[in-house]
Parts: structure tokens; sequence; C-alpha cells
């Protein structure tokens, strides 16, 4: 089977949904035997050399603004700017109408890809990892630039939902976002395929179990915002024992600054740049708990779930799709984020104590539970059911 995987910052290093579509892409290669040819922007650092990839040239103004572009790619995206994007698209050797099916990663890639899709008379699937109708939220930006925003990501919204009401099927990479998307675009074919984990995240802990003896560890892995709670996890750390430290690997984010200050202020704070994926179950084995208080709707829920592979204690908000990610693991605690600031933060430091007070190794029993459980998240499970998505979508 021929398959175009659409994803504009495929080769980018941002987050969470880049890498899941190139685990998807060697998914489908690896495991279903498909020719995957990937249709991204140029100008990305994660150069994909083990499959085709087709990259639309860049305007000279955005070199070397990768962030900005991204943003502009989301808020400022209009009618022109997706048949600029169609034709530099048609200008590359793309195999056209050979390909069995398109499968659109990227919520930014929908109208290209609906329009590819028409063009070609193919089937359109998406794999939706975002929340929608999204909008920012406060703390994200000053209240006059968010409304506007808000307002540039409506009208956008209207596009993207065209596009959904296209498509044949549309995976989701968790149920949050599947009954978030059916509401937004209505009912079709909507499918919960959790996002592949890479093989070595899910491999069994080689490292021990946390020590109730040693002194407590709480890691923070994420961007530096207020979205992901870090502000919030600062206040909570401060009022637990004296012994405990904080580990925060940062993605870059507006509250830098502040916690390079907390770090200067206080040794107990460790602040370390990003790390390749690769090293963060090593990096988790280092620690005692891990801490998501993210207070946006979390589409899924990366480190939450690796967190849960590594055998810690998991500290998560109820928001979006993390209690999901952590549903049946007996060392996770979830605290209510729809509370006023002092609770919130009280709450959290409760539930921060009561993972230090319960760390420990999980039973044989409990080992094959999680065993059982997290291999829905592997590559094979994910294979199989896109497998069957597409026998059911080029039908």
């Amino acid at each position: 089977m021929n398959v175009l995987l659409t994803s504009l910052f495929y080769e980018y290093r941002f987050g969470g949904a880049e890498m899941v579509a190139r685990t998807l892409r060697q998914s489908f290669a690896e495991r279903l035997g498909w020719r995957v040819d990937v249709l991204c922007y140029d100008g990305g650092t994660e150069t994909d050399v083990a499959g085709n990839v087709f990259r639309i040239p860049r305007a000279g103004i955005w070199q070397g603004r990768d962030e900005q572009f991204k943003r502009a790619c989301l808020f400022l995206g209009h009618r022109r700017w997706d048949q600029s994007l169609e034709q530099r698209a048609l200008d590359l050797p793309l195999a056209g109408k050979s390909y069995d099916w398109i499968c659109c990663a990227d919520v930014n890639a929908l109208p290209l890809s609906q329009r590819l899709a028409q063009r070609w008379n193919k089937p359109l699937m998406s794999y939706l990892q975002e929340a929608l109708p999204r909008r920012l939220a406060k703390g994200q930006a000053l209240w006059p630039v968010r409304a506007m925003l808000n307002a540039m990501l409506a009208r956008r919204e209207k596009v993207w939902q065209r596009a959904l009401r296209d498509c044949r099927a549309v995976a989701c990479v968790s149920d949050f976002i599947r009954e978030r998307g059916r509401r937004f675009a209505g009912d079709g074919q909507w499918n919960t395929i959790y996002p592949p984990a890479e093989e070595y995240v899910l491999q069994p802990p080689t490292a021990p179990p946390p020590n109730g003896n040693a002194a407590p560890s709480l890691l923070f892995i994420g961007r530096l915002s207020q979205e992901k709670g870090l502000h919030l996890l600062l206040q909570a750390w401060s009022r637990l024992p004296r012994e405990t430290t904080l580990t925060i690997v940062g993605l870059g984010g507006p509250l830098g600054a502040a916690v390079e200050r907390a770090a200067r202020a206080d040794a107990r704070i460790t602040v370390l740049p990003a790390v390749p994926h690769r090293e963060v179950p090593a990096l988790m084995a280092r620690h005692q708990v891990v801490c998501c208080p993210s207070v946006v709707e979390e589409s899924f829920g990366r480190t939450a779930l690796e967190g849960r592979a590594a055998q810690r204690c998991v500290v998560v908000t109820d928001r979006g799709a993390l209690p999901e990610v952590v549903a049946g693991y007996p060392l996770a605690w979830t605290v209510p984020a729809s509370q006023p600031h002092d609770a919130f933060v009280t709450a959290l430091a409760t539930a921060l104590s009561g993972a230090i007070a319960e760390r420990r190794a999980l039973s044989a029993a409990e080992v094959e539970r999680e065993r059982a459980a997290l291999s829905r998240f592997g590559a094979a499970a994910v294979a199989a059911q896109f497998g069957e998505m597409a026998a059911v979508v080029t039908r």
C-alpha cells in the first residue's frame, strides 16, 4: 500500500505531535510494509533519511524563525496561503494518483491534505492530535492579544471543520480528543488509536524502584509555561519536606527566566536543557516522582505515559486525556485543576506528599497488569489498528 503522510513540521523539534508523526511513519513502513512518502516544510533539524521525504520550500523571511513560522501557520492561515501551499506541493515529484490514501497527522496540514485528496480523488484520513475548538487559555498571552488570536483560530477552525468532515475516517490520540472532535465536526468514522510509544520507552525499567529511604526527588519535563502548571509546581514544591529536590527539564517558554532565578536562589532546584528523547527513561530512573501539573486540556500526555512505563510515581491533573493515560496505574495521583489558585497549590502539594510517602516498587501482579495496559501504546498494536482502518478507508 502506498501512503502519503502529511505533517508540515515533521522534521522540526517542536514536541509530541512531530514525534508521533515520525514514529507513525516508521510503524507503517516496518510493521505493515507500506511505502510511505512524507510531505512537510523544509528547514527542520530532525532530518529523516529513512524514508521518502518531500519538503515544501519556505519563504526566505521565515528562515531561522521556526517558532514564529509555526505560529503563523496556526493563526494566520487563509485561502491564498492554502492555494500557494498546494501549488508548491504539486511542484514536488509526488506520486500523486498512485497513492492509495492520504494520512494527515497535523491539523495545520488539513487544508492541504484535503485539497490533494480532492485533486487526486483519493480517500483522506486524519490522525487528530488537537483538542478542537482550540483556544488560548488565560496566562498564555495578554488578554488583548489572546482575544485577537482566538478570533483568528475561530476563523481558521471553520476550514479544519470542513476538512474533517471530508475524511473517510478520523483516528484520535485519546478518547478525550475523539469526543471533542466528534462534537466539533459531527458524526462520522471516529476511532481512538493511541500514539505509538517508542520501544525504548516501553521496555521494562532496569533501574532500581523508588527508594523510600532516599531523599525525595521530583521531575518536570515540558514547556516552561503557565499552561503546563510549572509556576504552581514551584509553589507546591516549596511546601514539601526540605530535603525534596526538583529537576526541571525545559523545552523553552516564557517562564525560563523565572525558573533560572529560582534555581540560582535554591540549590535544590536543578535546571537542565532539553535532552535527546532516548535519554528520557534514564532521566526518569534517577527520580522518584514525575510531575505533570498541566492546567490546559492535554490531548494525550506523553510525559505521564513515560513516567508510568518507568514505574515512577506520577502526579497529574484531571485535564484532557491525562487521567486516561494513567487510568489503572497504582502509583498515580490526580489533582482537580478547576479550583481556586491557593486550593490548587494545596491539593498539588498534598498529592506530591502522598506520592513521596508511598513511593515503592510494583508487585509482581502489578507488573503483569502494567505490561498488558502498556501494550495498547505499543507500535504493534497501533500499526494493527491503522491497518484495519486503512482496509475500511480504501474499500
